[in-house]
Protein backbone atom coordinates (compact mmCIF):
# COMPACT_ATOMS: atom_id res chain seq x y z
CA UNK A 1 0.00 0.00 0.00
CA UNK A 2 1.61 3.21 -0.67
CA UNK A 3 1.59 5.87 1.70
CA UNK A 4 0.00 9.19 1.24
CA UNK A 5 0.54 12.69 2.42
CA UNK A 6 -1.68 14.71 5.02
CA UNK A 7 -1.24 18.37 6.19
CA UNK A 8 -1.39 19.38 9.52
CA UNK A 9 -4.87 19.91 9.50
CA UNK A 10 -5.97 16.99 7.18
CA UNK A 11 -3.78 14.81 10.45
CA UNK A 12 -5.62 16.66 13.08
CA UNK A 13 -9.00 15.44 11.09
CA UNK A 14 -7.79 11.91 11.22
CA UNK A 15 -6.36 12.08 14.86
CA UNK A 16 -9.44 13.02 16.02
CA UNK A 17 -11.42 10.68 14.17
CA UNK A 18 -8.99 8.11 15.57
CA UNK A 19 -9.71 9.23 19.47
CA UNK A 20 -13.09 7.10 18.59
CA UNK A 21 -11.76 4.03 18.19
CA UNK A 22 -10.18 1.31 20.40
CA UNK A 23 -6.64 1.22 19.75
CA UNK A 24 -6.71 -2.62 18.44
CA UNK A 25 -8.47 -1.66 15.46
CA UNK A 26 -6.45 1.72 14.60
CA UNK A 27 -4.80 -0.07 11.81
CA UNK A 28 -7.92 -1.16 10.29
CA UNK A 29 -9.23 2.23 10.39
CA UNK A 30 -5.95 3.73 8.76
CA UNK A 31 -6.30 1.22 5.95
CA UNK A 32 -9.96 2.28 5.35
CA UNK A 33 -8.81 5.61 5.29
CA UNK A 34 -5.89 5.40 2.52
CA UNK A 35 -8.42 3.30 0.66
CA UNK A 36 -11.11 6.04 0.61
CA UNK A 37 -9.03 8.32 -0.81
CA UNK A 38 -6.43 6.54 -2.68
CA UNK A 39 -6.03 7.86 -6.52
CA UNK A 40 -7.57 11.18 -5.75
CA UNK A 41 -6.91 14.83 -5.07
CA UNK A 42 -8.31 15.53 -1.81
CA UNK A 43 -8.27 18.40 0.85
CA UNK A 44 -9.80 18.50 4.29
CA UNK A 45 -13.12 18.22 3.48
CA UNK A 46 -12.60 15.11 1.71
CA UNK A 47 -10.11 13.85 4.69
CA UNK A 48 -12.56 15.29 7.47
CA UNK A 49 -15.46 13.16 5.38
CA UNK A 50 -13.32 9.97 4.74
CA UNK A 51 -12.02 9.90 8.35
CA UNK A 52 -15.59 9.94 9.73
CA UNK A 53 -17.06 7.55 7.39
CA UNK A 54 -13.76 5.38 8.02
CA UNK A 55 -14.62 5.51 12.01
CA UNK A 56 -18.43 4.75 11.50
CA UNK A 57 -17.60 1.83 9.04
CA UNK A 58 -15.15 0.34 11.76
CA UNK A 59 -17.34 0.58 14.53
CA UNK A 60 -19.97 -0.70 13.04
CA UNK A 61 -18.40 -3.65 11.66
CA UNK A 62 -16.31 -5.09 14.69
CA UNK A 63 -14.19 -8.41 14.25
CA UNK A 64 -16.28 -11.33 15.32
CA UNK A 65 -19.08 -10.26 13.97
CA UNK A 66 -21.47 -10.81 10.77
CA UNK A 67 -21.39 -7.93 8.99
CA UNK A 68 -24.70 -6.08 8.98
CA UNK A 69 -25.68 -8.36 12.64
CA UNK A 70 -26.54 -5.71 15.02
CA UNK A 71 -27.41 -7.56 18.08
CA UNK A 72 -25.18 -10.96 19.07
CA UNK A 73 -27.30 -14.13 19.46
CA UNK A 74 -29.38 -14.53 22.42
CA UNK A 75 -27.88 -17.48 24.56
CA UNK A 76 -30.03 -20.99 24.63
CA UNK A 77 -31.88 -20.86 27.48
CA UNK A 78 -32.39 -23.59 29.75
CA UNK A 79 -36.10 -25.26 30.42
CA UNK A 80 -37.23 -24.46 33.91
CA UNK A 81 -37.93 -27.68 36.50
CA UNK A 82 -35.28 -29.63 38.51
CA UNK A 83 -31.58 -30.21 37.77
CA UNK A 84 -31.02 -33.77 36.42
CA UNK A 85 -29.30 -34.80 39.52
CA UNK A 86 -30.91 -36.82 42.36
CA UNK A 87 -34.57 -36.53 42.55
CA UNK A 88 -35.68 -35.24 45.84
CA UNK A 89 -38.87 -37.87 45.85
CA UNK A 90 -35.97 -40.70 45.59
CA UNK A 91 -34.25 -39.66 48.35
CA UNK A 92 -35.50 -40.37 52.38
CA UNK A 93 -33.92 -40.47 54.95
CA UNK A 94 -35.59 -42.72 56.64
CA UNK A 95 -37.13 -40.45 59.87
CA UNK A 96 -39.88 -38.72 57.54
CA UNK A 97 -43.27 -40.84 56.64
CA UNK A 98 -43.43 -40.34 52.39
CA UNK A 99 -46.86 -38.80 52.83
CA UNK A 100 -47.24 -36.46 55.87
CA UNK A 101 -50.85 -35.80 56.69
CA UNK A 102 -51.61 -32.69 59.13
CA UNK A 103 -49.39 -29.59 59.63
CA UNK A 104 -46.15 -29.48 60.39
CA UNK A 105 -44.77 -30.28 63.83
Amino acid sequence: MAPIGFSDSQLDHVTAAAQQIPPFQRGRFLRRIVNLLRGKSFGDAEVHRAAQAAAQEVRRNRPGRARGCVFPKAPTRRQAGRSPGAVSDEIRDGRKPQDRHGGRP
